[in-house]
């Protein structure tokens, strides 16, 4: 039980049925249909506590074939709680976030309980649309207790990225279902595709990436932005987190979690480009705590660090390895 991704024997019971339909055994198609029977009469039968558990309830019930009018009355004190703002929040007490919107929306329109073209499912969409980030993600803040290290899995919003991962997929599903349906969807080929900012232009980024690539000098455009605001902890015998940047070797074999935090050739999965870009939560780069002494990067700067990363981490033959700057010493000593 760790709710909202896990919400008790509604939620469970509700993913059962529709497990049942996808996946029936073969050769025992009718004992499938009397249990997902069975599964539907007691979701009818049910007492949903959360708002998590009227969504999994109205969820599974439409799934099952519940009648329209038995609907009804779910898909009514879902839409009662429907904000202001357009939203809805996974608790009375909460904001409105993009886990819950995503999740009522999706819910009420798959339940054929609401329409898309409905004001109140325009105003979710509106809600989600406003608070999307550039970066294409939504954030919904963790309710979890912080039992366990936190696991960098190179989503946004540090350390609640994972709730907010599934914000995102719930927020991404409710858009979707306004869209038309196409008859032949266009195959993507994931495993190379880039996704540019929605401000650039396919050509513009190109010419861009290329330009920046070719006139990239480590020397002239990486060491003194990585001196500047990064070598005070990750350079010479200075390596917090067990990090160092002095030397490509170094650079290429990552800190203390053993995961790489760059990837030659490819910036948008490297996680050094999140961190100076303040993507990761209590792991920007430099601290923030420390950015009086070491200015993050601007812009441009972490643009060029892209071109240099997707270049393939040129590091100059003849590039001294850096040494940290020394520690003030007291005047005498």
């Amino acid at each position: 039980y760790r709710p909202p991704m896990e919400d008790g024997p509604i939620e469970a019971v509700a993913f059962g049925i529709r497990a049942l339909q996808l996946y029936p055994v073969r050769g025992r198609e009718a004992e499938c249909r009397d249990r997902i029977g069975r599964a539907q009469a007691w979701l009818a039968r049910a007492q949903p506590v959360t708002f998590g558990q009227q969504l999994f309830q109205l969820l599974g019930l439409g799934w099952a074939g519940e009648s329209r009018a038995a609907l009804q009355p779910l898909a009514r004190a879902i839409l009662r709680q429907q904000r202001p703002d357009g939203g809805w929040a996974q608790l009375d007490g909460l904001e409105s976030d993009a886990w819950a919107t995503g999740q009522a929306l999706y819910t009420l329109a798959t339940s054929g309980t609401l329409q898309v073209s409905d004001p109140a499912y325009r105003r979710g969409t509106a809600f989600l649309l406003r608070t999307q980030f550039d970066d294409g993600s939504w954030y919904v803040r963790s309710r979890a207790w912080p039992f366990q290290p936190q696991f960098e899995s190179g989503f946004p919003h540090g350390k609640d990225q994972w709730i907010s991962a599934g914000g995102t997929a719930w927020a991404a599903m409710a858009l979707l279902l306004t869209q038309p349906k196409t008859v032949t969807p266009a195959r993507v080929d994931w495993m190379s595709m880039t996704v540019p900012r929605p401000s650039d232009t396919p050509a513009a980024v190109a010419a861009s990436a290329t330009a920046a690539v070719s006139a990239i000098d480590y020397i002239r455009d990486i060491q003194p932005l990585l001196d500047r605001s990064c070598y005070g902890c990750h350079g010479g015998d200075r390596k917090k987190g067990k990090f160092s940047l002095a030397t490509r070797e170094s650079l290429l074999k990552g800190g203390q979690s053993g995961d790489p935090v760059v990837i030659p050739g490819n910036a948008a999965a490297s996680m050094l480009i999140a961190m100076v870009s303040d993507q990761v939560e209590d792991a920007e780069m430099p601290p923030l705590s420390k950015r009086d002494e070491h200015p993050p990067l601007k812009a441009d700067e972490i643009q060029r660090l892209r071109a240099w990363i997707d270049s393939g981490l040129p590091w100059a033959e003849t590039a001294p390895d850096i040494v940290a700057p020394a520690a003030p010493t007291s005047p005498g000593i």
